[in-house]
């Protein structure tokens, strides 16, 4: 689940991951610790994602 406490605790890594919500809720951290949001959601049968 991403809390407040495991967003903080997120740190760079040589490469860039990923760290999923079950919820389709997932943020990607780059190697420089720039956190970006994303939204997985079904949109008309067709995956699709929200970036912020």
């Amino acid at each position: 689940m991403l809390t407040d406490t495991a967003l903080r605790n997120l740190k760079p890594k040589a490469r860039p991951y990923k760290v999923s919500d079950r919820n389709g809720m997932s943020v990607m951290v780059s190697v420089t610790g720039h956190v970006t949001f994303r939204y997985d959601a079904p949109l008309k049968d067709v995956a699709s994602s929200v970036v912020r």
